[in-house]
């Protein structure tokens, strides 16, 4: 997968950005899988790449989006797809005063998209950080902390669209959100943020979490929210179940449940 920028760059976002890193940008833009490949890549799958690299004095996050098809080429180059999307939902987020990563640049390149954003050295998702050695009171203060950082996220008016652990990153001090790309708000609706929810819950039934730490979150949540935890477990069965189901198909049962 490679691509050129030369004559099909279109600046979606951060033009100012872009203009003040000059030089150092020149080589991203030039081949940005290339250069992502000299070891700044973290993932990779058939039509993306995930890296992490110093630019011109700022650590950034750079999330390279390859077309799947002509048609939808076209459609990214017309309407910006995931990458402005999540650029956007960034920008939202952040001039709120939520804990995202500050968005940098969104441009349009040849059959691909490029996103920039604040990148965080010696990161840690919450799921990594579960499955590692950790005592149990470390566990009681992540989770704690996710139900402040979703109640605030949701008593903001927004929804993230994808509330799985990996998307909840310990980094530059304290929790942030990451992966925004189905981000909504404000004024998000109350089915997408009990969505949220579910998909948090979903991956604590399938790491194993205990009940009684369960039940710490639900409350921290809901004392966040201001709203009877009751009420607000029997909105997220719904989307629960669903999600269970899916992933019963694809995984087979893992964990017990906790609701």
């Amino acid at each position: 997968m490679t691509t050129s920028a030369e004559g099909a760059l279109k600046i979606w976002r951060g033009e100012d950005w872009l203009r003040e890193r000059g030089a150092a940008l020149a080589p991203v833009l030039a081949d940005p899988v290339s250069w992502l490949e000299q070891g700044r890549q973290i993932k990779v799958d058939s039509h993306s790449r995930v890296g992490l690299a110093e630019i011109g004095g700022d650590f950034c996050y750079i999330k390279y989006y390859g077309d799947k098809s002509v048609l939808q080429g076209l459609g990214n180059r017309l309407r910006g797809g995931r990458a402005l999307a999540a650029w956007d939902a960034g920008q939202r987020l952040f001039q709120a005063g939520l804990p995202v990563a500050r968005p940098l640049l969104c441009l349009h390149l040849q059959h691909a998209q490029l996103l920039v954003t604040q990148g965080f050295k010696d990161a840690r998702d919450l799921k990594s950080l579960w499955l590692g050695e950790a005592e149990s009171t470390q566990r009681a203060d992540w989770l704690r902390q996710c139900a402040e950082l979703l109640g605030a996220l949701h008593n903001h008016g927004f929804s993230h669209g994808d509330g799985k652990w990996s998307n909840l990153l310990f980094a530059g001090g304290g929790l942030r959100l990451v992966d925004l790309e189905a981000a909504r708000g404000p004024g998000a609706s109350a089915s997408s943020q009990a969505r949220d929810l579910a998909r948090f819950v979903l991956n604590a039934e399938e790491l194993g979490v205990a009940r009684v730490d369960y039940d710490d979150f639900m409350s921290a949540y809901a004392g966040r929210r201001g709203i009877h935890r009751r009420l607000l477990e029997d909105g997220l069965m719904p989307a629960l179940e669903k999600l269970r189901t899916r992933h019963r198909q694809r995984y087979g049962d893992r964990g017990d449940r906790l609701l």
